[in-house]
This record gives structure tokens, sequence and C-alpha cells, in this order.
């Protein structure tokens, strides 16, 4: 769907295995999940300056890992960004659903946590645990600041590359808000 540089695919195969999978409604959890697809297109659309930080993030990232050296700041910089990304699409995805949702977040969150130590213990060996941070961490950081300023105020992210927040104000949304709204 879409055109140009701002098109979204859908693995529809992928999504009837997670619908299956939760034993949700299909239809509707394919309307949910679209939510946050479309943020992620609008989080591109509002900051051109995004698919090229994180392409910059990547490269870094896969050149020092060849080179047998890891570049800490370079992997930190990359996961606060995608931490924002995925924060801010679960936001959106929550807020502008126009139905109930709780049903879904709280099956969808179980889903990504893992069920038993074994699955848990592959998860982060395979790196998922932080996908999974990065959305926990990244909403709560959104609802935050949507609860002090509204969502409008989330969206200032996206302006320029400077309001992205950092690793402390992750988890310091007031901070945030003070730095970016400076009163």
């Amino acid at each position: 769907m879409g055109d140009g540089d701002h098109q979204l695919y859908f693995v529809h195969p992928n999504i009837e295995s997670a619908a299956t999978t939760l034993d949700v409604d299909r239809d509707r959890f394919r309307r949910w999940i679209a939510f946050h697809e479309v943020a992620h297109a609008a989080e591109f659309g509002a900051a051109p300056w995004l698919p090229e930080r994180l392409e910059r993030g990547v490269e870094t990232a896969v050149s020092e890992l060849a080179d047998g050296g890891l570049d800490r700041e370079a992997m930190r910089e990359l996961d606060v960004t995608m931490t924002a990304v995925e924060g801010y699409a679960e936001l959106v995805m929550d807020r502008a659903f126009d139905r109930e949702y709780a049903d879904l977040r709280e099956k969808l969150d179980e889903r990504r946590g893992g069920s038993g130590p074994v699955s848990v213990l592959l998860r982060r060996l395979l790196g998922v645990g932080r996908k999974r941070r990065q959305y926990e961490r990244g909403k709560a950081f959104f609802e935050a600041v949507a609860k002090a300023r509204g969502v409008e105020a989330a969206a200032a992210v996206w302006d320029r590359p400077e309001n992205l927040p950092t690793d402390e104000e992750l988890d310091d949304p007031e901070a945030w808000l003070s730095r970016v709204y400076r009163e």
C-alpha cells in the first residue's frame, strides 16, 4: 500500500498465524497491527532524517562487528532510536484504534514475553528480548509524555534529530519534556 519510498507490506500468513496463536479475531487483529505499521510510515514521513540515522547506525554496528570490535555508543544510539520508533508506534496503535484493544495488548505482550525459562533464554540469545524491551520502554516513555502533554507533544520527537530522547530521558520523560519544551 502507498507509493514511492513509503510503501507498507504486510505478511498476511504471519499476521494470520499470530492471530490464531493469540486466539483473537483476525480482522480486528489485522486492523490493530495496521495502526502500528501506519504509525511507522508516519514517523518516517514526518522525520526525513530518520532513515539515514538508522542506516548509519546499522552500517557502523555491522562494520565494527566485521572488524572484530563493538562500538557501544553507536549501538546505544541505534537502540535509543529504535526504542523511540517502536514506542511511538505502540502509543499510536493503542490510542488510534477504533475499538477496545486491552485484550489484544495483553495477549500480544504475553506472547512477546515468552512462556518458559528456555524460551526466555532463547529470546535473549537471539536478541528478541532487546526488541521487547524497546517496545515496553518506548511505550512507557510516550505514554508518560502523552499523559503529561498530549499525543501531539509526543510527536515532537520527529521534528528534528535533537528531539529524540536520550537513553536517560527514556526513563525520565519529564527531563525530555523540560529539554524539548523549555518553559
